[in-house]
């Protein structure tokens, strides 16, 4: 069963700065890194588990040939998706984000 993917807002907004940043180093870097992003989301979608617990119940994706993470939680049948960042950023950004979800 696929499972619903949500993204939270600045998780979005994350993802379309990356995209930009790569689109201007070099056109179609972006589009590559966006395909990138979407490969590993859709792996998630179909097995939500096969990235490793890295804090709590949050789960991190990893995005090939470009350095960043996918933090995620399995909620029922729906996948949360915390944030796109690279993997020199400090998570704290997301761990905020984490704890301020109801559930």
């Amino acid at each position: 069963m696929k499972h619903e993917v949500v993204f939270l807002p600045d998780a979005l907004i994350e993802l379309d700065e990356a995209y930009n940043w790569y689109e201007t180093r070099s056109s179609g870097l972006g589009d590559r890194f966006y395909n990138e992003v979407q490969n590993i989301v859709e792996r998630i979608r179909n097995n939500p588990e096969c990235f490793q617990v890295k804090y709590r119940d949050v789960r991190n994706g990893v995005v090939n040939i470009f350095p960043f993470l996918i933090p995620y939680l399995v909620i029922e049948h729906r996948i949360v998706i915390l944030s796109i960042m690279h993997g020199k950023r400090n998570p704290e950004h997301w761990k905020k984000r984490r704890r301020k979800m109801k559930f």
